[in-house]
């Protein structure tokens, strides 16, 4: 079974540099509820895996419909150099 991997929607950037609209916020938000709603809260539960993997290249989908492309990859972008620093989990 493949590694989970975090939806975009839930990697962290710095505040302001993603520069989404108002109603981007929305979808974004909306997608992340879709995740919690489609997946569950509960890792122990049966499916939830599953659940996770089955999910996450399609809130990956979602969120770029809802956002369009440009933010879509200034998300990526950032939620990437996000990672490099400490406060990311990079050296």
């Amino acid at each position: 079974m493949r590694r989970p991997v975090l939806p975009l929607v839930f990697q962290e950037v710095e505040p302001g540099t993603v520069l989404l609209e108002p109603a981007q916020t929305a979808a974004a938000e909306a997608v992340q509820d879709k995740f919690a709603d489609s997946v569950g809260t509960d890792p122990g539960a049966p499916g939830y895996q599953n659940g996770w993997q089955h999910e996450q290249p399609l809130s990956d989908q979602r969120l770029r419909a809802m956002i369009g492309g440009q933010a879509y990859a200034r998300w990526q972008r950032e939620a990437y150099l996000h990672s490099l620093t400490p406060e990311g989990g990079g050296r």
